[in-house]
């Protein structure tokens, strides 16, 4: 440490000794954190810390340490109270918070979702299931409302709860997913981060992805109410080893001896289950450190008992902020790694969206990647109109400049739709159309 004149130096040498490779566009750069998530940037800080961990993902994760260990972290409650994070699993990274919420708030955020008049989720679609026509319910059939902090205080404090107890920026936060899963109701087992390989030609996921460098770092689940039957959060390929844990990924390192996939993905019978207890979250992350997505985080909502209702909550948080987009980098090492298949030919998938403004007030369009999170992309003047080039499949939804007001949600279906946004707030076919489909 002495020999180092400054926080530059010092990183050169790291990088030279722990050979770190050199960051790809839209990588973060590798940071170090105190014990207590804290970003260390000075040589200072590094020189008084007794323990530093460097994590090449660049932004902070909990260490699992084993199954049992109990991590204590300060000023996570609305009173300063602490939290603790109970470690279930070392891969994937599983951890259990008790009583993060009490019972009279878990009552109320179910109060308030119940409200908002719950739909059925739907997400976005890999291209293989696009081809085939496969539909969403065929793999989940919840229902679910968004609730962002203008809903509620309560939302808000919950918001910053969670940013307390990740040690990352609420700014990195969805809004909440509140979801309601009846007698039956399940979500085979999925990936709350995104496999590239598995959208070779869907090229805009590529670019909100930021090429595999942005997503859902963390899972940070909500359990709203007891059940006494089914309903736990299963993770099917818990204990697993990690597949070429020193690659960047790829299809070559999505399988490997002792690491398959389950055969049947609706099986809630292998894995580490997890039973719901009103007010306790759990808190998965869906990234290893060294910033490549964690295949053993694959997991599932199993059926809810006889005459049961369960709630739940997915709140995400992200490697980077919300409002931090990507851009398409052409040549950019991603492409090959996750097999790219973009061409010039026409796509069939390709849609155009035309969005007439007639509500009688200025607006945002939003474009939903993920049916669970919102990117304002552009403003739409009262009495104007906006062109967008898009993908089958793809949802918008306009929202008032105050964001109070959110239309309904749209899709894209190609070749082109044509909507307008009434002064009603809804957006519906335009009088000469009929390729519009509402959600």
């Amino acid at each position: 440490l002495s020999a180092w004149s400054s926080m530059d130096a010092a990183r050169l040498e790291l990088e030279r000794r722990l050979g770190i490779e050199a960051p790809e566009p839209l990588q973060l750069p590798w940071a170090l954190f105190d014990a207590q998530g804290g970003k260390v940037e000075s040589l200072e800080q590094f020189k008084k810390v007794l323990v530093c961990f460097l994590l090449e993902i660049g932004v902070w994760m909990w260490p699992a340490v084993r199954v049992g260990f109990e991590q204590e972290v300060p000023g996570v409650g609305k009173t300063g109270s602490p939290a603790t994070l109970r470690t279930l699993s070392v891969r994937p990274v599983v951890f259990e918070v008790e009583s993060f919420m009490s019972s009279q708030e878990a009552d109320d955020v179910m109060s308030i979702g119940s409200q908002q008049g719950l739909v059925s989720s739907i997400g976005t679609l890999q291209s293989a299931d696009l081809k085939k026509g496969t539909k969403h319910s065929d793999f989940r059939t919840s229902k679910q409302a968004w609730l962002s902090n203008k809903h509620s205080p309560l939302i808000a404090e919950l918001d910053e709860r969670t940013s307390r107890l990740m040690r990352v920026p609420a700014s990195h936060n969805e809004p909440v997913q509140i979801l309601r899963y009846d007698e039956g109701n399940y979500y085979h087992a999925h990936m709350d981060w995104t496999e590239l390989e598995l959208y070779p030609d869907q090229k805009q996921i590529w670019i909100d992805r930021h090429f595999g460098h942005e997503g859902r770092l963390a899972t940070v689940f909500w359990y709203l109410n007891d059940l006494d039957e089914g309903g736990e959060t299963i993770f099917p390929k818990h204990g697993q080893v990690i597949c070429a844990p020193d690659s960047r990924g790829g299809p070559g390192a999505r399988f490997c001896p002792g690491g398959e996939d389950p055969k049947d993905m609706s099986d809630c019978s292998q894995g580490l289950k997890v039973k719901p207890t009103q007010g306790t979250v759990i808190v998965w992350y869906n990234f290893l450190a060294s910033g490549r997505g964690d295949r053993n985080s694959l997991h599932a909502g199993c059926p809810v008992g006889s005459n049961l209702t369960k709630w739940s909550g997915n709140k995400w948080v992200h490697l980077k902020p919300l409002d931090q987009r990507g851009q398409w980098v052409e040549g950019h090492p991603a492409l090959a790694r996750h097999g790219f298949q973009g061409s010039n030919a026409p796509d069939p998938n390709a849609c155009s969206a035309r969005f007439i403004n007639d509500s009688g007030e200025d607006v945002s369009l939003l474009w939903l990647p993920d049916a669970q999170s919102s990117k304002a992309l552009v403003d739409i003047s009262s009495g104007g109109q906006v062109s967008q080039r898009s993908f089958r499949g793809h949802r918008f939804q306009i929202q008032s400049k105050d964001q109070r007001r959110l239309s309904n949600a749209v899709v894209c279906e190609p070749p082109r739709i044509d909507v307008v946004l009434d002064a009603s707030f809804r957006l519906g076919p335009k009088q000469d159309g009929r390729d519009q489909t509402e959600l």
